[in-house]
């Protein structure tokens, strides 16, 4: 997800069963460590088991993160960071519409086949 370089924000939906979310959000921040100049704002959900200690480690970090509970906090958190992004990058009136791109990333305790 972060060697795509079309991609401005990452949408984490994460059900901690097998994978607990503490353990998840510790591997955000290695991640974080080993590639910061290839980080993009993040969005994450966390349910399940050790969800409160996952968004606390995260909360702590220096990672550009917007913690959700759910998928249509998620929705609203993604409209407001396009509107940042949108601002951010400048751009001629006659062009057309800037697109933000959003990669979605969902974390399941279980195996499909």
């Amino acid at each position: 997800v972060l060697s795509d370089q079309s991609v401005d924000l990452v949408l984490v939906n994460l059900f901690g069963g097998i994978l607990r979310c503490d353990i998840a959000a510790r591997g955000f921040i290695l991640a974080s460590q080993e590639v910061p100049e290839k980080m993009k704002p993040m969005i994450v959900r966390m349910l399940g088991t050790n969800a409160d200690e996952g968004r606390e480690i995260l909360s702590n970090s220096d990672i550009d993160i917007t913690l959700v509970n759910t998928l249509d906090e998620a929705a609203t958190a993604i409209n407001k960071i396009k509107i940042k992004i949108i601002n951010i990058v400048p751009r001629n009136p006659n062009s057309s519409p800037i697109r933000v791109n959003i990669k979605s990333v969902c974390f399941s305790g279980r195996y499909s086949r």
